[in-house]
Protein backbone atom coordinates (compact mmCIF):
# COMPACT_ATOMS: atom_id res chain seq x y z
CA UNK A 1 0.00 0.00 0.00
CA UNK A 2 3.07 2.81 0.23
CA UNK A 3 4.99 4.03 2.84
CA UNK A 4 2.79 5.75 4.48
CA UNK A 5 1.20 2.04 5.82
CA UNK A 6 4.78 0.47 6.10
CA UNK A 7 4.27 -0.05 9.61
CA UNK A 8 0.10 -0.08 9.44
CA UNK A 9 -2.38 -3.33 9.71
CA UNK A 10 -4.18 -2.78 6.51
CA UNK A 11 -6.63 -5.30 7.69
CA UNK A 12 -9.19 -3.47 8.88
CA UNK A 13 -10.28 0.23 7.62
CA UNK A 14 -10.12 1.51 11.33
CA UNK A 15 -6.43 0.70 11.79
CA UNK A 16 -5.81 1.68 8.45
CA UNK A 17 -7.35 5.70 9.36
CA UNK A 18 -4.42 5.62 12.20
CA UNK A 19 -2.76 8.62 10.22
CA UNK A 20 -5.95 10.07 9.16
CA UNK A 21 -6.81 10.21 12.80
CA UNK A 22 -3.40 11.84 14.35
CA UNK A 23 -3.89 14.01 11.48
CA UNK A 24 -7.06 15.20 12.44
CA UNK A 25 -6.02 15.38 16.08
CA UNK A 26 -3.17 17.80 15.48
CA UNK A 27 -5.83 20.29 13.17
CA UNK A 28 -8.03 20.01 15.92
CA UNK A 29 -5.95 21.09 18.80
CA UNK A 30 -4.53 24.13 16.47
CA UNK A 31 -7.99 25.20 15.91
CA UNK A 32 -8.71 25.13 19.61
CA UNK A 33 -6.27 26.95 20.64
CA UNK A 34 -5.91 29.54 17.93
CA UNK A 35 -9.82 29.48 17.02
CA UNK A 36 -10.20 32.53 15.07
CA UNK A 37 -14.10 32.72 15.32
CA UNK A 38 -15.38 31.66 18.51
CA UNK A 39 -12.89 32.78 22.06
CA UNK A 40 -12.58 29.70 23.73
CA UNK A 41 -11.92 29.47 27.78
CA UNK A 42 -8.61 27.61 29.11
CA UNK A 43 -10.73 25.13 31.18
CA UNK A 44 -12.74 24.32 27.71
CA UNK A 45 -9.49 23.67 25.98
CA UNK A 46 -8.47 21.53 28.45
CA UNK A 47 -11.16 19.36 28.21
CA UNK A 48 -11.18 18.90 24.26
CA UNK A 49 -7.59 17.82 24.56
CA UNK A 50 -8.42 15.56 27.71
CA UNK A 51 -11.27 13.61 25.05
CA UNK A 52 -9.17 13.92 22.23
CA UNK A 53 -6.32 11.97 24.33
CA UNK A 54 -9.14 9.74 26.20
CA UNK A 55 -10.06 8.86 22.46
CA UNK A 56 -6.45 7.95 21.24
CA UNK A 57 -5.48 5.90 24.54
CA UNK A 58 -8.78 3.57 23.57
CA UNK A 59 -7.93 3.93 20.09
CA UNK A 60 -4.50 2.20 20.45
CA UNK A 61 -5.27 0.28 23.34
CA UNK A 62 -8.16 -1.58 21.60
CA UNK A 63 -7.27 -1.66 17.96
CA UNK A 64 -3.59 -1.71 17.93
CA UNK A 65 -2.99 -0.01 14.41
CA UNK A 66 0.75 -0.80 14.38
CA UNK A 67 1.75 -4.42 13.23
CA UNK A 68 5.04 -4.94 15.92
CA UNK A 69 3.60 -5.40 19.60
CA UNK A 70 6.19 -2.52 20.79
CA UNK A 71 5.25 -0.28 18.70
CA UNK A 72 1.48 -0.67 20.29
CA UNK A 73 2.90 -0.59 23.60
CA UNK A 74 5.08 2.57 23.16
CA UNK A 75 2.38 4.62 21.44
CA UNK A 76 0.18 3.70 24.35
CA UNK A 77 2.56 4.87 27.11
CA UNK A 78 3.00 7.83 25.30
CA UNK A 79 -0.55 8.38 24.90
CA UNK A 80 -1.20 7.49 28.24
CA UNK A 81 2.18 10.34 28.85
CA UNK A 82 0.00 13.13 26.99
CA UNK A 83 -3.52 12.25 28.72
CA UNK A 84 -1.56 12.77 32.12
CA UNK A 85 -0.02 16.11 30.98
CA UNK A 86 -3.20 17.05 29.38
CA UNK A 87 -4.94 16.30 32.59
CA UNK A 88 -2.39 18.47 34.81
CA UNK A 89 -2.61 21.25 32.93
CA UNK A 90 -5.91 22.06 35.46
CA UNK A 91 -3.49 22.33 38.25
CA UNK A 92 -2.38 25.39 36.15
CA UNK A 93 -5.67 27.38 36.35
CA UNK A 94 -7.86 29.14 38.93
CA UNK A 95 -8.80 25.65 40.33
CA UNK A 96 -4.92 26.28 42.71
CA UNK A 97 -4.26 29.26 43.79
CA UNK A 98 -1.18 29.04 45.36
CA UNK A 99 1.80 29.35 43.32
CA UNK A 100 4.12 27.08 45.27
CA UNK A 101 1.25 24.17 44.43
CA UNK A 102 1.17 25.22 41.10
CA UNK A 103 5.13 25.17 40.92
CA UNK A 104 5.33 21.64 42.54
CA UNK A 105 2.74 20.82 39.59
CA UNK A 106 5.11 21.95 37.08
CA UNK A 107 7.84 20.18 38.46
CA UNK A 108 5.58 16.90 38.82
CA UNK A 109 4.89 17.41 35.14
CA UNK A 110 8.66 17.54 33.93
CA UNK A 111 9.81 14.66 35.65
CA UNK A 112 6.71 12.35 34.00
CA UNK A 113 7.89 14.10 30.34
CA UNK A 114 11.37 13.41 31.05
CA UNK A 115 10.91 9.49 31.56
CA UNK A 116 8.78 9.90 28.85
CA UNK A 117 12.05 11.24 26.79
CA UNK A 118 13.88 8.55 28.48
CA UNK A 119 11.99 5.81 28.16
CA UNK A 120 11.69 6.38 24.02
CA UNK A 121 15.43 7.15 24.02
CA UNK A 122 16.43 4.07 25.31
CA UNK A 123 14.31 1.99 23.17
CA UNK A 124 15.22 3.97 20.16
CA UNK A 125 19.29 2.98 21.19
CA UNK A 126 17.76 -0.37 21.74
CA UNK A 127 16.75 -0.39 18.23
CA UNK A 128 19.19 1.72 16.42
CA UNK A 129 21.94 -0.72 18.23
CA UNK A 130 21.13 -3.45 17.55
CA UNK A 131 20.37 -3.12 13.62
CA UNK A 132 23.94 -2.16 13.98
CA UNK A 133 25.21 -5.46 16.03
CA UNK A 134 23.34 -7.31 13.31
CA UNK A 135 24.95 -5.97 10.25
CA UNK A 136 28.22 -5.96 12.11
CA UNK A 137 27.95 -9.84 12.82
CA UNK A 138 26.76 -10.28 9.50
CA UNK A 139 29.31 -8.67 7.36
CA UNK A 140 32.01 -10.55 9.92
CA UNK A 141 30.49 -13.82 9.21
CA UNK A 142 30.75 -13.17 5.58
CA UNK A 143 33.82 -12.38 6.05
CA UNK A 144 34.95 -15.10 7.54
CA UNK A 145 33.38 -17.47 5.17
CA UNK A 146 35.18 -15.95 2.71
CA UNK A 147 38.44 -16.99 4.41
CA UNK A 148 37.29 -20.19 5.14
CA UNK A 149 36.53 -20.83 1.68
CA UNK A 150 39.94 -19.65 0.27
CA UNK A 151 41.70 -21.95 2.71
CA UNK A 152 39.57 -24.66 1.46
CA UNK A 153 40.30 -24.01 -2.12
CA UNK A 154 43.87 -23.46 -1.56
CA UNK A 155 44.78 -26.81 0.15
CA UNK A 156 42.42 -28.69 -2.48
CA UNK A 157 43.89 -27.42 -4.66
CA UNK A 158 48.28 -26.76 -5.39
CA UNK A 159 47.97 -23.80 -7.89
CA UNK A 160 52.31 -23.76 -8.38
CA UNK A 161 54.90 -26.29 -8.66
CA UNK A 162 56.45 -24.63 -5.12
CA UNK A 163 52.90 -25.16 -3.13
CA UNK A 164 53.05 -28.53 -4.68
CA UNK A 165 56.47 -29.21 -2.84
CA UNK A 166 55.90 -27.59 -0.01
CA UNK A 167 52.87 -29.70 0.23
CA UNK A 168 54.95 -33.15 -0.08
CA UNK A 169 57.30 -31.96 2.08
CA UNK A 170 54.70 -30.97 4.67
CA UNK A 171 53.44 -34.78 4.46
CA UNK A 172 56.61 -36.26 4.52
CA UNK A 173 57.46 -34.36 7.90
CA UNK A 174 54.15 -35.68 9.33
CA UNK A 175 54.97 -39.47 8.22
Amino acid sequence: MGVLYADIKTDSIITRSNHFLQLLRRACFVLVAFCPIVEITLSTQIIINLYMALFFNIFIGNNHPYIQRNRNRTELFNEVTIFYATFSLFLFTDFIETAETQNTCGWLIISVVLINMLVNWGLFLKETLGKLLRSIVKRLTRKSLKINKRKVIDIQQPTNDKQIENKQNSTLNIL
